[in-house]
């Protein structure tokens, strides 16, 4: 349950117990002086009065510092024991839940505890990272080994050795677009400069990958339908490059044969709108909310074409430019991709 009270800082928590002490004191004080002048037995004055200083000096002495240290110091070493656990990667060992009142300490719990969640996550995420990376190489090469075996039987025809000389083509191919895309992630992930900007023409940029990636939109016999202002843009031209053709190859993988895909470009008020809309196989919500993920492939039939990194780089490039990406599809209807460019 969510601790709902007002916090205080920590000087003014302190000023509170000390005022309170005070008053107490004073008004202990102020009980011995009325009673040194209204009570003429000396024996009863001088018990009072022993009492009223016994009962200062506890206060003093004992009641304001446990108080004082109980709010300060005893959360300080909980918030110790945490970050030992942290130290040793016990992420998910450590527990933190401040009741105390002093606003400081409240802010330092909650920031601790968002911070061990935080690393726990990315910790999973690297698990999940070094053994989805050792299952992307692993399949390829264990195809590789497989051809290479077959191939040392004497008996197979020139067309059968050849066939298996392409399987082993294509699984090298696979294993280079892989180290290539985890370069890159791995790269865009610990850029620690600003990428270089230059003004450039945007459409002319995707004019161009459109040509690079002609042989594989015209053995599918795709039809393109263009509508692409001539636009200048300011950015880092380089890793923006990345997102254009991922999502054209990515268009172009997912459509079906002999289909047709939209691309537009145009100005819309201070930003630049690029859309690319397909009639392929489409996604599911469920999909549409992973696309994103490093490795994830909605359809595992074209899994030979990819290893789910692409998506990974278009979002990790537009938010590290500061631009946005939506998506609108359903299965079997296509998908439409809109990335939205601040000036």
């Amino acid at each position: 349950m969510v601790n709902r009270e007002k916090k205080v800082s920590a000087f003014i928590y302190c000023l509170k117990i000390l005022g309170y002490s005070i008053l107490i004191t004073s008004s202990l004080t102020l009980i011995t002086v009325y009673a040194s002048n209204n009570i003429p037995n000396v024996a009863w004055f001088g018990f009072i009065n022993s009492v009223t200083g016994i009962l200062i000096l506890f206060n003093l002495g004992l009641i304001t510092p446990i108080i004082i240290v109980n709010q300060l110091i005893r959360p300080l070493g909980n918030l110790n024991a945490a970050s030992d656990k942290l130290a040793r990667g016990e992420f998910n060992e450590v527990k933190l839940n401040y009741q105390g009142k002093v606003k400081e300490l409240d802010t330092l719990f909650n920031n601790f505890k968002i911070m061990s969640e935080e690393l726990s996550s990315v910790e999973t995420m690297r698990f999940d990272f070094v053994s989805n990376v050792s299952h992307e190489f692993k399949t390829p090469l264990a195809a590789i080994e497989g051809c290479v075996i077959v191939l040392q039987n004497d008996e197979l025809s020139e067309e059968e050795r050849e066939d298996y000389f392409k399987r082993i083509l294509t699984s090298t191919e696979c294993l280079s677009s892989l180290v290539s895309n985890i370069l890159l992630l791995n790269k865009l992930e610990n850029i620690t400069t600003v990428p270089e900007i230059s003004e450039y023409r945007l459409d002319n940029q995707i004019l161009q990958i459109l040509l690079q990636q002609e042989t594989i939109w015209n053995a599918k016999d795709i039809y393109f339908d263009l509508h692409l202002e001539e636009i200048t843009y300011t950015g880092p031209k380089h890793i923006m490059y990345h997102v254009w053709s991922n999502l054209i190859s990515n268009a172009i993988k997912y459509s079906h044969e002999h289909g047709k895909i939209k691309i537009h470009l145009h100005k819309k008020e201070t930003d630049i709108c690029f859309t690319i809309t397909d009639k392929g196989i489409g996604m599911s919500e469920k999909d549409i909310r992973h696309i994103f993920d490093k490795f994830y492939q909605a359809d595992t039939a074209h899994k030979k074409d990819g290893n789910g990194l692409g998506l990974a780089q278009v979002k990790k490039i537009l938010d590290m430019t500061g631009n946005k990406i939506s998506v609108n599809s359903k299965p079997n209807e296509g998908s439409s991709f809109i990335v939205t460019l601040s000036q």
